[in-house]
């Protein structure tokens, strides 16, 4: 299965558009803790969508990875951290 590593833009724009379900039958998909920490930061305010894609962390759908590679992937594909 093929790995698809998720942002905060990127996780929030898949979930609005209900692309999320769907991507999850071909692919593993992982965010770091940042991105985690950032969407609980965004259900507290208010967000839905932030609220969606916590849903899918805490699902296991979505898994957390620490990764020692995160400043070449946000280098590489013009991401922040």
């Amino acid at each position: 299965m093929k790995l698809l590593i998720l942002n905060t833009s990127s996780s929030l724009f898949l979930a609005k558009i209900g692309l999320i379900p769907k991507l999850l039958k071909h692919f593993k998909i992982v965010a770091s803790p940042e991105i985690r920490r950032e969407m609980e930061e965004g259900v507290e305010i208010g967000y839905k969508d932030a609220q969606m894609i916590l849903r899918y962390f805490e699902e296991g759908k979505i898994k957390v990875t620490n990764t020692n590679k995160t400043k070449e992937i946000s280098r590489d594909f013009n991401i922040k951290e």
